[in-house]
C-alpha cells in the first residue's frame, strides 16, 4: 500500500503486512489474571489497616497496581468482541448485563442474608445497619468497586447505540434518536463518578447496596472507549460517502491495513489518556488541597491526593505497560470453538471467589485471635500467627 492511500481504496491487492499475535482472548486472560492479583492486594490492605507491619502495605500497594491494568484489557477485549460478533449484539448485551446482575445478586445474598443474619443472631441488632457501619470503616474512601460487568455492559451498549443499524424501528431520521441513546451509558458513568466523589468527601454515606452498581475503571479509560467507537463510526461514514457499500466496508475491516490503523489509533489514545489523566490528577489534587487552606500542610496534601485517586484519577499510568500488547493486537481475530470464551470468565470468577473466601477467612481468624489474646499477650496478634499468609509476605518486610 502506498503511503497516504485513502482507506476506501484499500483492498487485498494493495494491503500491508501486520502481525497480530494477541486477540481478545489473550486480553481477557490477562485481565482476569491482573484482576485476581488486585483482589489479593485488597485483602492484604485489610490486614494492613489492623497491623503496623509494613509488609502488608508494601504487598498491597504493589498488587493494587494491577487493578489499573484489568479494566482497559477487559474493555478492549469487549470492544473487539462486539465489533466481530457474528450473532450481533444481543448475546453480548445479555451476557454482560446478566453478569452484572449475577454479581449484584451474589453480593446481596452473601452480604445481607448470610453475614447480616449471623450478626443479627449474635448481637440482636439490625444486621444491615451494623454492616453499613462496618463497611464505612473498612472502605477508606466510603465505597468498594468490584463489578467489572457494569463497565463491560456500559461499553457494549455505547457501541450498540453508535454502530447498530435497526432493521425495523428507528428508520430514516428516527435513526438519530436511536444514536442519542448512546448518552445513557455516558450519563451512568458520570453518575457513578459523582457518587464516588460525594462518598469520598463524606458528603453522603453511601449504602453498601450501591456498591455492585459502581463502575470500576478510571474515568479517562472510558474516554478511550468512546474514542474507539467514534473512530470506527467515522471510518464507516467515510466509506459510504465515497460511494462504497456496507458490504465493501465489512471486507475492508478484515484487511491488515485496517487492523494496523486500529492498533496505532488505540496506542495513540492510550498515550493521550495517560497524559490527560496525569494532568487532571495534579490539577484536582491541587484544587482539593487548596480547599483545606491556602498553604496546605503535608497531611492535607496527602488527603487531597488520596481523594483525587479515589475518584479514579492517577490510575491510568499503568496502561503504558499494555502498549506492547496493543502493538500486536488483532481486534478482528475470531475463533471457531466458543468453549474457551465460557471457560475463561468461569475460571476467573472462581479464582476471585477463592481469593476472597480464603482471604476473609484468614482475616476473621486474625481478628478473633487478636480480640481474644490482646489483653494477655499484645505480641500474639502479629502476622506470624497467620501461617498461610506470613511466608508469602516475608519478602516484603524491610
Amino acid at each position: 500500500m502506498k503511503r497516504g492511500t485513502p482507506i476506501h481504496e484499500i483492498d487485498q491487492h494493495n494491503d500491508v503486512t501486520f502481525r497480530g499475535v494477541f486477540s481478545y482472548r489473550h486480553f481477557r486472560i490477562l485481565g482476569w489474571f491482573f484482576f485476581a492479583l488486585a483482589q489479593v492486594g485488597m485483602i492484604l490492605s485489610l490486614f494492613g489497616k489492623q497491623m503496623t507491619d509494613s509488609g502488608f502495605s508494601a504487598a498491597s500497594n504493589v498488587l493494587g497496581f494491577f487493578s489499573s491494568l484489568m479494566a482497559p484489557l477487559f474493555l478492549i477485549a469487549a470492544f473487539a468482541r462486539v465489533l466481530t460478533a457474528k450473532d450481533g449484539y444481543r448475546r453480548l448485551i445479555l451476557l454482560y448485563v446478566g453478569g452484572a446482575l449475577g454479581i449484584a445478586a451474589a453480593f446481596y445474598l452473601v452480604f445481607y442474608h448470610y453475614v447480616g443474619g449471623i450478626i443479627s443472631a449474635f448481637s440482636g441488632a439490625s444486621g444491615s445497619d451494623t454492616l453499613t457501619v462496618w463497611m464505612a470503616l473498612f472502605a477508606q474512601e466510603g465505597f468498594f468497586t468490584f463489578n467489572i460487568f457494569i463497565d463491560l455492559a456500559l461499553c457494549t451498549l455505547l457501541t450498540f447505540f453508535l454502530n447498530y443499524r435497526p432493521t425495523r424501528l428507528f428508520q430514516g431520521k428516527a435513526l438519530y434518536a436511536f444514536r442519542l441513546f448512546a448518552l445513557l451509558p455516558i450519563l451512568y458513568e458520570i453518575a457513578s463518578i459523582v457518587m464516588k466523589i460525594l462518598s469520598s468527601t463524606a458528603a453522603i454515606l453511601m449504602p453498601p447496596a450501591l456498591y455492585p452498581w459502581l463502575t470500576t475503571k478510571p474515568p479517562v479509560a472510558f474516554l478511550i472507549f468512546i474514542a474507539l467507537a467514534l473512530f470506527v463510526k467515522l471510518r464507516e461514514r467515510h466509506f459510504l460517502k465515497n460511494g462504497k457499500s456496507i458490504e465493501e466496508y465489512q471486507t475492508f475491516l478484515d484487511t491488515n491495513a485496517n487492523k494496523r490503523h486500529f492498533s496505532r489509533f488505540l496506542m495513540l489514545s492510550v498515550g493521550i489518556a495517560v497524559a490527560l489523566d496525569a494532568l487532571l490528577f495534579i490539577l484536582v489534587s491541587a484544587i482539593v488541597a487548596n480547599t483545606f487552606s491556602s498553604n496546605p500542610t503535608p497531611e492535607e496534601a496527602a488527603r487531597a491526593v488520596a481523594s483525587a485517586n479515589a475518584w479514579g484519577l492517577g490510575d491510568c499510568f499503568a496502561m503504558v505497560f499494555i502498549l506492547p500488547f496493543i502493538a500486536f493486537f488483532d481486534y478482528r481475530k475470531t475463533y471457531q470453538n466458543p468453549l474457551p470464551d465460557i471457560i475463561i470468565p468461569a475460571v476467573g470468577v472462581g479464582l476471585v471467589a477463592a481469593i476472597y473466601l480464603e482471604g476473609l477467612f484468614q482475616f476473621a481468624c486474625y481478628m478473633i485471635a487478636k480480640s481474644g489474646e490482646s489483653s494477655s499477650d499484645p505480641e500474639s496478634s502479629s502476622i506470624e500467627s497467620l501461617p498461610l499468609i506470613y511466608p508469602l509476605l516475608r519478602v516484603w518486610k524491610p
